[in-house]
């Protein structure tokens, strides 16, 4: 590898736990998390569906990563998916 290849991936930052998460969504996943946010489904009720299939995401890092305020990089599915109300 050659030096600046090296720099440009240890620069790369790692996703957060929601960015992991959702990076791992089949198809079918991904349309049913779609439709939860067309429907405004809370952080924290996406937190509780997550548990219920055995995947422990925490809603303040739910909440994080689809205001676009985590440390995932910009192209990590559905950062900044909603918008900040502030």
């Amino acid at each position: 590898m050659r030096l600046a290849d090296a720099e440009t991936a240890s620069n790369l930052r790692p996703p957060c736990k929601t960015g992991i998460v959702l990076s791992k969504l089949d198809k079918e996943d991904t349309a049913t998390f779609v439709r939860w946010l067309d429907e405004q489904r809370s952080p924290f009720w996406i937190a509780k569906v997550f548990a219920k299939a055995g995947v422990h995401v925490n809603q303040t890092t739910i909440r994080t990563h689809l205001r676009g305020f985590c440390r995932c990089d910009d192209d990590v599915p559905f950062k900044g998916a909603e918008e900040w109300q502030g």
